[in-house]
């Protein structure tokens, strides 16, 4: 392996630089010598990379504040630990050998969290709040550990459980999975081990898949499809993809307002697709002509992100699955809503069928600079407990739109993530 890496690359800035920037074709050289000498899947070696351009910021992160009444430290730091013993996603590390990038699974050890106590601070709530937006400026240290905990307790039976995991290892999918793993644990006080799937496993079956003619059709498509790329758009007539500063607004959709989304989606709906994928590409469309009005022109590139957890044992592993796939959509100006989630569709439905390919989205001149992600409803909440998403201050697109359906209420909510540059 590691007479292999020297002969792919000699300086990981320059090698990174060539697969993040090059406007080159999508199956360049550079990109798929260097993605055989590592051992990471194409989707890990993207994030990578890009953290690598963006080494003290926090990007690809999924940081949670979970508030927790009543919570016992100790009988959490027990579910915790037998969650960090299950789960190799946790224990893994990202290393560089060579200047590329390798990772391995550490074994089980003790893990403390550590505590933090607000209780007799003047204001808890600012006092967290300030807590919450420092501690997430602490980038993890990919070669050290991937992920970052703590427990801080605002009053005498008050708690808030931060999380913060790297997208390296774990997606949105991914850490929804674990944190009701962890509630689980946490509620049945149980000492029985678990047995998670092995996310090390996956990352090897993906990675054998690389061999394959579906793998090889797949980047033929998607190389294809990206020569016809859009132009970057200049959104209210700036450049889009000069920063990663951002900031969240949240616009909740009150109980009529979000029964007539799901009856348009319906009116749109394709045979054999389901209500939530039939929902995704309803929001694909809007978000397609609000770009176009403010200057993305009447072709609109979007990343939508695949959750690709098609089987059971996907669907029980803490790993990264997940592909963005670009979407290109043509935004007529006589064109009405339903039409273009049609149109969505029937461009999903091709997407589909190369989804097991990273496909890169060159910073230099990106293929899309808006995302969309479609969050599937979150599991049942113990009584008071809940999940607050932290929002940590940069992205990686100029645009991204999260759809959050209801959860214990009616209300959808709809996360915007823009630049503030």
């Amino acid at each position: 392996m590691r007479t292999a890496s020297r002969r792919c690359v000699g300086d990981v800035r320059r090698s990174i630089r060539v697969v993040i920037d090059s406007d080159r074709a999508l199956a360049g050289s550079s990109f798929e010598d260097l993605l055989e000498c590592s051992n990471l899947t194409g989707r890990q070696f993207l994030i990578y990379a890009g953290q690598r351009l963006h080494p003290r910021l926090v990007l690809y992160d999924a940081v949670y504040a979970v508030r927790w009444p009543g919570l016992d430290p100790q009988c959490f730091k027990r579910a915790w630990q037998m969650l960090f013993d299950s789960c190799d996603a946790l224990r893994t590390i990202i290393e560089e050998e060579d200047g590329v990038p390798q990772q391995r699974t550490l074994p089980s050890s003790r893990f403390d969290i550590e505590c933090v106590d607000l209780r007799h601070v003047v204001e808890p709530q600012h006092a967290l709040d300030e807590w919450i937006e420092q501690r997430t400026c602490r980038q993890p240290v990919l070669a050290k550990s991937v992920f970052d905990t703590a427990l801080v307790r605002t009053a005498e039976a008050e708690y808030v459980w931060y999380l913060n995991v790297h997208h390296i290892v774990a997606d949105a999918a991914a850490v929804d999975l674990l944190i009701r793993e962890l509630v689980e644990l946490y509620s049945r006080g149980s000492v029985v081990p678990l047995s998670f799937p092995s996310f090390a496993q996956h990352v090897s079956e993906e990675r054998a898949r690389r061999r394959s003619p579906q793998y090889r059709s797949a980047r033929d498509y998607w190389q294809s499809l990206l020569a016809t790329a859009p132009a970057p758009p200049q959104l209210y007539g700036a450049d889009t993809h000069l920063t990663t500063r951002q900031e969240r607004v949240v616009l909740r959709l009150d109980a009529a307002m979000s029964g007539a989304v799901v009856a348009t989606a319906r009116t749109a709906w394709a045979g054999a697709m389901n209500e939530h994928a039939a929902i995704a590409n309803l929001f694909t469309a809007v978000l397609a002509m609000y770009l176009s009005r403010v200057g993305g022109g009447n072709r609109i590139g979007i990343g939508v992100i695949f959750h690709n957890r098609n089987s059971e044992l996907d669907q029980r592993t803490i790993g990264l699955f997940m592909e963005i796939l670009p979407f290109f959509i043509t935004v007529e100006a006589s064109a009405c809503l339903i039409e273009l989630t049609r149109q969505v569709s029937d461009v999903a439905r091709k997407a589909l069928r190369h989804c097991h390919f990273s496909v890169r989205n060159p910073t230099g001149s990106p293929a899309y600079v808006a995302l969309l992600n479609y969050k599937k409803p979150l599991f049942p909440l113990p009584d008071g407990v809940e999940i607050q998403r932290i929002h940590p201050g940069h992205g990686a697109h100029a645009v991204s739109l999260s759809i959050a359906p209801p959860q214990r209420s009616a209300e959808w909510e709809l996360w915007f993530d823009v630049n503030r540059d």
